[in-house]
Protein backbone atom coordinates (compact mmCIF):
# COMPACT_ATOMS: atom_id res chain seq x y z
CA UNK A 1 0.00 0.00 0.00
CA UNK A 2 2.67 2.39 -1.10
CA UNK A 3 1.07 6.30 -1.86
CA UNK A 4 1.60 7.82 -5.27
CA UNK A 5 1.38 11.47 -5.97
CA UNK A 6 0.25 12.08 -2.62
CA UNK A 7 -3.16 11.08 -2.17
CA UNK A 8 -5.44 12.29 0.25
CA UNK A 9 -7.32 10.17 2.89
CA UNK A 10 -10.24 10.37 5.23
CA UNK A 11 -9.55 8.53 7.94
CA UNK A 12 -12.03 7.06 10.68
CA UNK A 13 -10.24 8.08 14.36
CA UNK A 14 -12.35 6.62 17.21
CA UNK A 15 -9.55 7.67 19.54
CA UNK A 16 -8.26 3.72 20.46
CA UNK A 17 -5.39 1.93 19.24
CA UNK A 18 -6.42 0.45 16.27
CA UNK A 19 -7.56 3.68 14.58
CA UNK A 20 -4.63 5.60 15.79
CA UNK A 21 -2.43 3.44 14.54
CA UNK A 22 -4.23 3.09 10.86
CA UNK A 23 -3.53 6.92 11.05
CA UNK A 24 -0.07 7.08 11.81
CA UNK A 25 1.04 4.10 9.04
CA UNK A 26 -0.82 6.07 6.48
CA UNK A 27 1.34 9.17 7.09
CA UNK A 28 4.34 6.82 7.09
CA UNK A 29 3.21 5.63 3.43
CA UNK A 30 3.29 8.86 2.18
CA UNK A 31 -0.65 9.77 2.16
CA UNK A 32 -2.10 13.31 3.37
CA UNK A 33 -4.29 12.23 6.24
CA UNK A 34 -7.75 14.13 7.17
CA UNK A 35 -9.03 12.15 10.82
CA UNK A 36 -12.72 12.30 11.54
CA UNK A 37 -14.35 11.10 14.67
CA UNK A 38 -18.07 10.47 14.42
CA UNK A 39 -20.25 10.85 17.75
CA UNK A 40 -22.47 8.28 18.00
CA UNK A 41 -24.39 8.42 20.87
CA UNK A 42 -26.63 9.80 22.99
CA UNK A 43 -26.00 12.74 25.45
CA UNK A 44 -28.65 14.25 26.83
CA UNK A 45 -26.66 17.34 28.27
CA UNK A 46 -25.71 17.97 24.95
CA UNK A 47 -27.84 19.49 21.97
CA UNK A 48 -28.55 18.20 18.15
CA UNK A 49 -26.02 19.23 16.02
CA UNK A 50 -23.33 20.76 18.43
CA UNK A 51 -20.18 22.74 18.00
CA UNK A 52 -17.28 20.69 17.63
CA UNK A 53 -15.80 22.34 21.15
CA UNK A 54 -19.31 21.07 22.99
CA UNK A 55 -18.30 17.55 21.28
CA UNK A 56 -14.79 17.55 22.61
CA UNK A 57 -15.76 18.48 26.44
CA UNK A 58 -18.70 15.62 26.32
CA UNK A 59 -17.01 12.91 24.84
CA UNK A 60 -13.92 11.49 26.35
CA UNK A 61 -13.02 9.42 23.07
CA UNK A 62 -13.52 12.23 20.55
CA UNK A 63 -11.08 14.49 22.73
CA UNK A 64 -8.76 11.28 22.68
CA UNK A 65 -8.79 11.03 18.78
CA UNK A 66 -7.96 15.43 18.89
CA UNK A 67 -4.87 14.74 21.04
CA UNK A 68 -3.82 11.60 18.63
CA UNK A 69 -4.37 13.89 15.68
CA UNK A 70 -2.18 16.50 17.06
CA UNK A 71 0.28 14.58 18.00
CA UNK A 72 0.31 13.01 14.22
CA UNK A 73 -0.02 16.55 12.95
CA UNK A 74 -2.84 15.91 11.15
CA UNK A 75 -6.05 17.65 10.08
CA UNK A 76 -9.04 16.25 12.55
CA UNK A 77 -12.77 17.00 12.48
CA UNK A 78 -15.61 15.61 14.82
CA UNK A 79 -19.06 15.52 13.38
CA UNK A 80 -22.49 15.10 14.91
CA UNK A 81 -24.03 11.34 13.89
CA UNK A 82 -25.94 10.85 16.96
CA UNK A 83 -29.72 11.41 14.82
CA UNK A 84 -28.34 9.20 11.76
CA UNK A 85 -26.94 6.35 14.52
CA UNK A 86 -30.24 6.12 16.46
CA UNK A 87 -32.79 6.11 13.11
CA UNK A 88 -30.41 3.68 11.42
CA UNK A 89 -29.47 1.44 14.11
CA UNK A 90 -30.51 1.94 17.51
CA UNK A 91 -33.96 2.10 16.60
CA UNK A 92 -34.37 -1.09 14.09
CA UNK A 93 -32.36 -3.00 16.61
CA UNK A 94 -35.08 -2.44 19.51
CA UNK A 95 -37.73 -3.00 16.72
CA UNK A 96 -36.16 -6.06 15.51
CA UNK A 97 -35.58 -7.63 18.82
CA UNK A 98 -39.24 -7.01 19.85
CA UNK A 99 -40.00 -9.08 16.47
CA UNK A 100 -38.17 -12.14 17.83
CA UNK A 101 -34.74 -11.57 15.45
CA UNK A 102 -31.34 -10.98 17.10
CA UNK A 103 -29.59 -8.34 14.73
CA UNK A 104 -26.53 -7.37 14.71
CA UNK A 105 -26.10 -3.08 14.67
CA UNK A 106 -22.14 -3.12 13.89
CA UNK A 107 -23.38 -4.70 10.33
CA UNK A 108 -26.10 -1.63 10.21
CA UNK A 109 -23.82 0.58 11.82
CA UNK A 110 -21.14 0.05 8.63
CA UNK A 111 -23.70 0.23 5.98
CA UNK A 112 -25.57 3.63 6.97
CA UNK A 113 -22.37 5.70 8.83
CA UNK A 114 -18.64 4.19 8.85
CA UNK A 115 -19.03 3.16 5.25
CA UNK A 116 -22.28 4.98 4.23
CA UNK A 117 -21.94 8.55 5.84
CA UNK A 118 -18.16 8.73 5.49
CA UNK A 119 -17.84 8.16 1.70
CA UNK A 120 -20.59 10.94 1.55
CA UNK A 121 -18.01 13.22 3.38
CA UNK A 122 -15.25 11.60 1.83
CA UNK A 123 -16.06 12.80 -1.56
CA UNK A 124 -17.27 16.07 -0.07
CA UNK A 125 -13.67 16.50 1.64
CA UNK A 126 -12.35 15.72 -1.97
CA UNK A 127 -10.54 12.91 -0.86
CA UNK A 128 -9.11 9.60 -3.00
CA UNK A 129 -9.85 7.05 0.12
CA UNK A 130 -11.37 6.44 3.30
CA UNK A 131 -9.87 4.14 5.75
CA UNK A 132 -10.22 2.72 8.92
CA UNK A 133 -9.63 0.55 11.39
CA UNK A 134 -10.84 -2.88 10.84
CA UNK A 135 -8.92 -5.96 10.29
CA UNK A 136 -10.33 -6.81 7.15
CA UNK A 137 -8.18 -6.79 3.32
CA UNK A 138 -9.00 -4.76 0.14
CA UNK A 139 -7.17 -6.85 -2.51
CA UNK A 140 -7.74 -6.12 -6.67
CA UNK A 141 -8.13 -8.69 -8.83
CA UNK A 142 -6.35 -7.87 -12.16
CA UNK A 143 -7.82 -10.55 -14.20
CA UNK A 144 -11.31 -9.87 -13.16
CA UNK A 145 -11.17 -6.21 -12.99
CA UNK A 146 -12.77 -6.01 -9.77
CA UNK A 147 -11.50 -5.22 -6.21
CA UNK A 148 -12.37 -7.75 -3.35
CA UNK A 149 -12.86 -7.85 0.11
CA UNK A 150 -11.09 -10.48 1.79
CA UNK A 151 -10.24 -11.93 5.28
CA UNK A 152 -7.91 -10.31 7.78
CA UNK A 153 -4.43 -12.08 8.60
CA UNK A 154 -5.45 -12.49 12.06
CA UNK A 155 -7.93 -14.67 12.03
CA UNK A 156 -8.77 -14.02 15.63
CA UNK A 157 -9.63 -10.34 14.84
CA UNK A 158 -11.15 -10.77 11.41
CA UNK A 159 -13.53 -7.87 10.91
CA UNK A 160 -14.86 -9.21 7.30
CA UNK A 161 -18.12 -10.81 8.53
CA UNK A 162 -19.53 -7.41 9.60
CA UNK A 163 -18.24 -5.36 5.85
CA UNK A 164 -20.32 -8.12 3.36
CA UNK A 165 -22.25 -4.94 2.59
CA UNK A 166 -19.46 -2.56 1.13
CA UNK A 167 -20.17 -1.90 -2.62
CA UNK A 168 -17.51 -2.49 -5.24
CA UNK A 169 -17.14 1.43 -6.05
CA UNK A 170 -16.70 1.95 -1.96
CA UNK A 171 -14.24 -0.77 -1.61
CA UNK A 172 -12.10 0.95 -4.63
CA UNK A 173 -11.75 3.80 -2.30
CA UNK A 174 -11.06 2.30 0.98
CA UNK A 175 -8.14 1.51 2.83
CA UNK A 176 -7.46 -0.86 5.91
CA UNK A 177 -3.82 -0.21 7.03
CA UNK A 178 -4.43 -3.49 9.63
CA UNK A 179 -5.74 -5.61 7.53
CA UNK A 180 -2.00 -7.49 7.64
CA UNK A 181 -1.54 -6.97 11.08
CA UNK A 182 -2.18 -9.03 14.05
CA UNK A 183 -3.97 -6.59 17.14
CA UNK A 184 -0.32 -7.68 19.06
CA UNK A 185 1.83 -5.90 16.10
CA UNK A 186 -0.79 -3.04 16.65
CA UNK A 187 -0.42 -2.76 20.19
CA UNK A 188 3.24 -2.89 19.71
CA UNK A 189 3.66 -0.13 16.77
CA UNK A 190 1.73 1.46 18.95
CA UNK A 191 3.97 1.52 22.20
CA UNK A 192 6.71 1.80 19.29
CA UNK A 193 5.37 4.94 18.15
CA UNK A 194 4.70 6.03 21.59
CA UNK A 195 0.99 6.65 20.60
CA UNK A 196 -0.99 7.31 24.38
CA UNK A 197 -3.99 5.07 23.96
CA UNK A 198 -1.40 1.90 23.20
CA UNK A 199 -2.79 0.40 25.64
CA UNK A 200 -6.13 1.40 26.06
CA UNK A 201 -8.57 -1.24 26.64
CA UNK A 202 -11.06 -2.59 23.63
CA UNK A 203 -14.52 -1.93 23.15
CA UNK A 204 -16.71 -5.09 23.25
CA UNK A 205 -19.69 -6.43 22.53
CA UNK A 206 -22.96 -3.40 21.18
CA UNK A 207 -21.23 0.28 21.95
CA UNK A 208 -24.89 1.74 22.63
CA UNK A 209 -25.26 -1.18 25.49
CA UNK A 210 -22.20 -1.01 27.44
CA UNK A 211 -23.43 -3.58 30.27
CA UNK A 212 -24.49 -6.22 27.25
CA UNK A 213 -28.21 -6.17 28.86
CA UNK A 214 -30.42 -6.16 26.05
CA UNK A 215 -33.41 -6.94 27.53
CA UNK A 216 -33.41 -4.01 29.89
CA UNK A 217 -31.92 -1.54 27.71
CA UNK A 218 -35.14 -2.55 24.56
CA UNK A 219 -37.52 -2.11 27.84
CA UNK A 220 -36.02 1.30 28.62
CA UNK A 221 -36.47 2.28 24.78
CA UNK A 222 -40.22 0.85 24.69
CA UNK A 223 -41.36 2.92 28.02
CA UNK A 224 -40.13 5.95 25.84
CA UNK A 225 -42.92 5.39 23.94
CA UNK A 226 -45.25 3.97 26.27
CA UNK A 227 -44.76 0.62 24.35
CA UNK A 228 -43.55 -1.54 27.27
CA UNK A 229 -46.29 -4.29 27.04
CA UNK A 230 -44.62 -5.77 23.98
CA UNK A 231 -43.08 -7.36 26.31
CA UNK A 232 -44.57 -9.97 28.51
CA UNK A 233 -44.72 -13.31 30.02
CA UNK A 234 -45.44 -16.10 27.38
CA UNK A 235 -45.62 -19.67 26.71
CA UNK A 236 -42.22 -21.73 26.66
CA UNK A 237 -43.58 -24.89 24.20
CA UNK A 238 -41.45 -27.73 23.18
CA UNK A 239 -41.09 -29.58 19.91
CA UNK A 240 -44.15 -31.88 21.00
CA UNK A 241 -46.27 -28.75 21.42
CA UNK A 242 -45.92 -29.52 25.46
CA UNK A 243 -46.01 -26.31 27.73
CA UNK A 244 -42.92 -26.38 30.26
CA UNK A 245 -43.57 -23.28 31.59
CA UNK A 246 -43.42 -19.56 31.14
CA UNK A 247 -40.28 -16.86 30.19
CA UNK A 248 -40.00 -13.66 31.20
CA UNK A 249 -40.78 -11.65 27.88
CA UNK A 250 -38.67 -12.61 24.69
CA UNK A 251 -36.40 -9.98 24.16
CA UNK A 252 -35.15 -11.98 27.57
CA UNK A 253 -33.92 -14.80 25.42
CA UNK A 254 -31.47 -15.90 22.25
CA UNK A 255 -31.07 -18.76 19.76
CA UNK A 256 -29.05 -21.83 21.49
CA UNK A 257 -29.21 -20.46 25.09
CA UNK A 258 -29.21 -22.95 27.63
CA UNK A 259 -29.01 -21.45 30.77
CA UNK A 260 -31.88 -19.12 32.77
CA UNK A 261 -34.68 -21.08 30.93
CA UNK A 262 -36.54 -21.19 34.25
CA UNK A 263 -37.34 -25.25 33.23
CA UNK A 264 -36.38 -28.77 33.58
CA UNK A 265 -36.98 -31.83 32.09
CA UNK A 266 -34.15 -34.55 33.24
CA UNK A 267 -31.91 -33.00 30.18
CA UNK A 268 -30.08 -29.48 29.26
CA UNK A 269 -33.04 -28.13 27.01
CA UNK A 270 -32.03 -24.76 24.07
CA UNK A 271 -33.82 -22.01 22.59
CA UNK A 272 -34.83 -23.02 19.20
CA UNK A 273 -36.90 -20.21 17.88
CA UNK A 274 -38.88 -17.19 19.20
CA UNK A 275 -42.43 -16.43 17.81
CA UNK A 276 -43.08 -12.50 18.27
CA UNK A 277 -46.83 -13.31 16.72
CA UNK A 278 -47.83 -15.77 19.57
CA UNK A 279 -45.37 -14.78 22.17
CA UNK A 280 -43.80 -18.17 22.48
CA UNK A 281 -40.34 -19.37 23.16
CA UNK A 282 -39.77 -23.11 21.56
CA UNK A 283 -37.18 -25.05 23.21
CA UNK A 284 -35.94 -28.92 22.62
CA UNK A 285 -32.93 -31.08 23.32
CA UNK A 286 -29.39 -30.89 21.93
CA UNK A 287 -30.09 -33.31 19.28
CA UNK A 288 -33.07 -30.76 17.57
CA UNK A 289 -30.72 -27.82 17.68
CA UNK A 290 -29.59 -29.23 14.26
CA UNK A 291 -29.93 -26.72 11.13
CA UNK A 292 -29.69 -28.48 7.47
CA UNK A 293 -30.37 -25.05 5.67
CA UNK A 294 -31.21 -21.31 6.01
CA UNK A 295 -32.52 -18.56 3.76
CA UNK A 296 -31.48 -15.33 3.48
CA UNK A 297 -32.18 -11.84 2.27
CA UNK A 298 -30.99 -8.23 1.49
CA UNK A 299 -27.87 -10.22 -0.06
CA UNK A 300 -25.03 -7.72 -1.44
CA UNK A 301 -21.94 -9.39 -3.26
CA UNK A 302 -18.39 -7.36 -2.70
CA UNK A 303 -17.32 -8.27 -6.33
CA UNK A 304 -20.41 -8.68 -7.85
CA UNK A 305 -20.29 -12.31 -7.96
CA UNK A 306 -22.88 -14.64 -9.79
CA UNK A 307 -24.40 -17.44 -7.83
CA UNK A 308 -26.47 -18.26 -10.65
CA UNK A 309 -25.73 -22.06 -9.93
CA UNK A 310 -24.74 -23.84 -7.36
CA UNK A 311 -21.74 -23.30 -5.62
CA UNK A 312 -19.21 -24.61 -2.66
CA UNK A 313 -18.31 -22.09 0.04
CA UNK A 314 -17.45 -21.56 3.38
CA UNK A 315 -20.54 -19.89 5.64
CA UNK A 316 -20.11 -17.85 8.94
CA UNK A 317 -23.83 -17.79 10.46
CA UNK A 318 -22.56 -15.17 13.02
CA UNK A 319 -19.17 -13.29 14.15
CA UNK A 320 -18.08 -15.87 16.61
CA UNK A 321 -19.34 -18.72 14.48
CA UNK A 322 -16.65 -21.11 12.96
CA UNK A 323 -16.65 -21.02 9.03
CA UNK A 324 -18.43 -23.90 7.63
CA UNK A 325 -18.77 -25.82 4.06
CA UNK A 326 -22.16 -24.96 2.30
CA UNK A 327 -23.83 -25.57 -1.07
CA UNK A 328 -24.88 -22.00 -1.76
CA UNK A 329 -27.50 -21.02 -4.72
CA UNK A 330 -29.66 -17.81 -5.66
CA UNK A 331 -33.20 -18.14 -5.98
CA UNK A 332 -34.86 -15.13 -7.11
CA UNK A 333 -33.73 -12.52 -4.91
CA UNK A 334 -33.39 -14.90 -1.52
CA UNK A 335 -30.06 -16.63 -1.07
CA UNK A 336 -30.18 -20.81 0.12
CA UNK A 337 -27.58 -22.29 2.27
CA UNK A 338 -27.54 -25.85 2.38
CA UNK A 339 -25.13 -27.03 5.42
CA UNK A 340 -22.73 -30.21 4.70
CA UNK A 341 -23.76 -31.72 8.42
CA UNK A 342 -26.27 -29.99 10.61
CA UNK A 343 -25.42 -26.60 12.41
CA UNK A 344 -26.74 -25.23 15.32
CA UNK A 345 -27.46 -21.53 16.81
CA UNK A 346 -28.54 -20.01 13.56
CA UNK A 347 -30.87 -17.16 14.29
CA UNK A 348 -33.27 -14.99 12.19
CA UNK A 349 -32.23 -11.31 11.60
CA UNK A 350 -28.37 -12.57 12.21
CA UNK A 351 -25.74 -12.39 9.09
CA UNK A 352 -25.10 -15.27 6.69
CA UNK A 353 -21.43 -14.03 5.36
CA UNK A 354 -20.22 -16.65 1.97
CA UNK A 355 -16.38 -17.29 1.72
CA UNK A 356 -14.40 -18.45 -1.07
CA UNK A 357 -11.09 -19.33 0.54
CA UNK A 358 -10.80 -15.88 2.33
CA UNK A 359 -12.66 -13.96 0.00
CA UNK A 360 -15.69 -13.01 0.83
CA UNK A 361 -18.33 -13.22 -1.89
CA UNK A 362 -21.78 -12.53 -0.33
CA UNK A 363 -23.94 -11.80 2.35
CA UNK A 364 -27.16 -11.14 3.86
CA UNK A 365 -29.77 -11.62 6.48
CA UNK A 366 -30.97 -14.82 7.54
CA UNK A 367 -34.62 -15.01 7.16
CA UNK A 368 -35.72 -18.12 7.96
CA UNK A 369 -34.03 -21.93 8.68
CA UNK A 370 -35.09 -26.06 8.80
Amino acid sequence: MICENKKRVLCAMSGGVDSSVAARLLLEEGYEVIGVTMVLLRNNQVKENAEEDELLKAYPEANDARQIARDLGIEHVVIDYRRVFNDRVVVPFCNSYVCGLTPNPCIECNKYLKFGALHTLRKELSCDYLATGHYAQVLYNAGSGKYELHRGFDPKKDQSYVLYHVSQEDLAHTLFPLGSLSKEQTRMFAQQAHLKVAQKAESQDICFIPDGDYAEFIESYLNCFDQSDLIKPGPIVDTQGNVLGKHNGLTHYTIGQRKGLGVAVGEPLFVLSKDSTTNTLFVGRAAETGVSQLRANDVSFPSDDDLFYESFAKVKVNYRAKLRDAKVHMQGEELVVDFTEPISAVAPGQAVVLYIDDRVIAGGTITSFT
